[in-house]
């Protein structure tokens, strides 16, 4: 996963059978929707919305406004097709760039399930994998911008971002570096939309929390506890990334179920992604209170990252005593 040259032999590679076969359903996907207009468009309509000054459920960093605006500007079909394939495109990249499952994810549930709402998850998918290939050929002001972009949603591509940051193989002065452009933008926000951080905190306590996987609504800030055993227990460095993603999954107030596919794009295994198909069986019995059942997908990777390296740490405790 952190090999450089390995990223760009996968990036180089030909597109296999299954991938193009997963690449015509979810284009088809998108097209159905667009055409038929059974797609409910709900996140994407509010970006654009947002664009033209109707903020009240905008919940990202105000500095994709400008974006978003180019976006309002075209004919509804065209944005959004436009708005899927980047979506499309940005998991299929970034499974390539991470060795995740390409062909799981592109037919998973939850990319299906951005599709028809127009979530922004699959684009901040290609935004993180933007990252982490310009830190390591050494783009910085690329890797800004993707940082600038990533950043926009917190908990979601921020939390990633970070991680990205912190395992990538550079110095402290470079990855200072990368932050100049972010932290320029988010400066300039403030002389543009002066008061956005209050606006959005002021609305969050009304926002609809479908699709919320995460433990922290259950059991509150014990939920941080999570980041101990990720933190401490001896693994390997690609572990550790893993389970401090999930524990992040885990530990933050609000984490949707789409946006699973922030963490399917990195080599996880088959069965977690699978399991990422549990919201949409417990949508049609439960309808979206099933949603949160999706937390059993960060949950499985976080024992399976942390579990051998606990095992093995018992295991040498126990020789030693003997």
């Amino acid at each position: 996963m952190f090999e450089i040259d390995a990223v760009d032999k996968r990036i180089k590679r030909k597109l296999s059978i299954g991938e193009f076969a997963a690449l015509i359903f979810v284009f088809s996907l998108a097209v159905y929707l667009t055409l038929t207009h059974t797609g409910y468009f709900w996140d994407y309509k509010n970006i654009l919305a947002s664009a033209k000054g109707d903020t009240g459920l905008y919940f990202y960093g105000y500095w994709l406004l400008p974006l978003f605006y180019l976006f309002s500007t075209l004919p509804f079909e065209a944005g959004y097709l436009i708005w899927a394939s980047l979506g499309i495109l940005g998991v299929w990249f970034a499974a390539r760039v991470f060795n995740g499952r390409s062909v799981l994810t592109l037919i998973s549930y939850q990319l299906s399930y951005a599709l028809f709402w127009g979530q922004i998850s699959g684009i901040l998918c290609g935004v993180l994998a933007l990252f982490w290939w310009a830190m390591h050929r050494r783009k910085w002001e690329l890797a800004g911008f993707a940082l600038l972009i990533a950043a926009a949603k917190p908990q979601t591509g921020g939390m990633f971002a970070f991680l990205l940051w912190v395992f990538a193989d550079i110095s402290w002065r470079e990855k200072l570096r990368i932050c100049i452009i972010p932290a320029a933008g988010v400066l300039l926000t403030f002389v543009f939309y002066p008061g956005w951080i209050s606006n959005i905190l002021s609305r969050i306590g009304n926002a609809i929390a479908w699709g919320n996987i995460s433990l922290w609504q259950w059991i509150g800030p014990w939920a941080l506890l999570f980041f101990l055993p990720a933190l401490i227990i001896p693994m390997g460095r690609q572990r550790r990334f893993l389970a401090l993603a999930s524990a992040g999954i885990l530990a933050v107030p609000y984490f949707l179920q789409t946006d699973l596919l922030t963490l399917f794009i990195f080599p996880i295994g088959i069965l977690p992604v699978l399991l990422g198909y549990l919201p949409g069986i417990m949508l049609q019995f439960f309808s979206f209170a099933g949603q949160p059942s999706g937390v059993i997908v960060p949950l499985s990777v976080y024992l399976w990252q942390t579990i051998p390296g606990l095992a093995a740490w018992f295991k040498k405790k126990r020789l030693s005593q003997t």
